[in-house]
C-alpha cells in the first residue's frame, strides 16, 4: 500500500501540472475536469507468485518506436531490463509488475462487496469530482450530489457541454444512439436525472438498477453462455435496495419474484439492443 500511496501521489502531482498550466493560460475556469475510478479495486494476484518465464537474460533495449504487444505483463522494460515477479520481489519500480492482491483489495473496497470485475457496488462504486467554475454555480461550488451516474454519461455530458449532436451514422455505418443520460443537471442542483435505469455487463456479469433496486447476477456464468440469446433464469439473479442496504447483504431476489422477472428483461432487451448478446465473439 505504500507504493499504491505513492503512485497516486505522482497522478497527483501530473494532474496538478496541468491544473497549473491551465491556469496559467488563463483556460482554468473555461474547462471541465472529470475525475473518477474505473472500477472497484483490483484482487488480482498477478506477479505475487514465482514465475521462470519473467527471469529472462541477454535482452536487448527497445528502439525508439517499438511497441510490446505481446507480453502480459511485459517481459522487459525499455532499457533492456527484466521484469521480476514473485513473493520476494518489492512493487514499485519500473521492473516489477506486481498487483496488491485480494486482502488489500478487500481493505480498499470496505464496505462494499466484490471487486473489478464484478458488478456489485465494490467492483463499480466511485465518486464522479467534477470542476468547472465557469459552469457550476457559486452556491454549488463544493456540494455533494447524490444522483447515480455510469460511464455512458460522460460521453451525454461532454455532448451537452459542447452543444455537438452524436451521429446517426458515421463513415456510412449505423452507430448505436448514444446511450448516457447528461449530468449537467446534477452539477447545480439535486433534481433527479431522467432516466429509464443503469445497465453494465462486464466478463459475464450483469446488472441493472432502477431507482433505488440493483439486480445483478449471482455467479459467473459458463464463458459459452453469451453465444446464445436466452434469459438468465430468475435464481441466478439477487436484488438489493441500495438505499437502505449499500453493502448488498440481503438479498431480496425471493420475496420479490415479480420485480426480478421484470428487471431481468429489461436487462436482456438492453443487452440485445446494444449487441452485448450474442457474444460477437469466441471464448477459448
Amino acid at each position: 500500500m505504500e507504493v499504491y500511496a505513492a503512485m497516486v501521489e505522482r497522478m497527483d502531482q501530473g494532474i496538478g501540472r496541468i491544473i497549473d498550466t491551465l491556469e496559467k493560460n488563463g483556460q482554468l475556469d473555461n474547462t471541465v475536469i472529470l475525475y473518477l475510478q474505473d472500477n472497484g479495486a483490483c484482487a488480482e494476484d498477478m506477479g505475487r507468485t514465482f514465475n521462470s518465464a519473467w527471469q529472462l537474460t541477454d535482452i536487448e533495449p527497445l528502439k525508439p518506436h517499438d511497441i510490446i504487444t505481446r507480453d502480459k505483463p511485459p517481459m522487459q522494460t525499455r532499457e533492456g531490463l527484466p521484469v521480476l515477479g514473485g513473493p520476494e520481489v518489492m512493487p514499485g519500480p519500473g521492473t516489477s509488475f506486481i498487483a496488491y492482491g485480494k486482502a488489500w483489495a478487500n481493505v480498499s473496497n470496505t464496505p462494499f462487496r466484490m471487486y473489478k470485475h464484478w458488478i456489485q457496488e465494490g467492483g463499480i462504486a466511485t465518486p464522479l469530482i467534477v470542476h468547472w467554475p465557469d459552469g457550476i454555480e457559486q452556491n454549488s461550488s463544493g456540494r455533494l450530489r447524490c444522483q447515480t451516474g455510469q460511464l455512458p454519461d460522460i460521453m451525454a455530458t461532454c455532448l451537452e457541454i459542447t452543444q455537438v449532436s452524436y451521429p446517426a451514422i458515421y463513415n456510412g455505418n449505423t452507430i448505436i444512439p448514444c446511450q448516457g443520460v447528461s449530468l449537467v443537471k446534477a452539477l447545480n442542483n439535486d433534481d433527479p436525472l431522467d432516466r429509464e435505469a443503469l445497465y453494465w455487463e462486464h466478463e459475464g456479469n450483469r446488472g441493472i438498477r432502477i431507482g433505488d433496486y440493483k439486480l445483478v447476477s449471482g455467479e459467473m456464468p459458463k464463458p459459452r453462455h453469451y453465444e446464445k440469446v436466452e434469459l438468465l433464469p430468475l435464481e441466478k439473479w439477487q436484488l438489493f435496495n441500495i438505499a437502505q442496504d449499500r453493502c448488498e447483504l440481503n438479498d431480496l431476489a425471493s420475496d420479490n419474484p415479480e420485480l426480478v422477472r421484470e428487471m431481468a428483461a429489461k436487462w436482456q432487451k438492453w443487452a440485445q439492443s446494444s449487441r452485448v448478446v450474442p457474444k460477437p465473439y469466441s471464448l477459448k
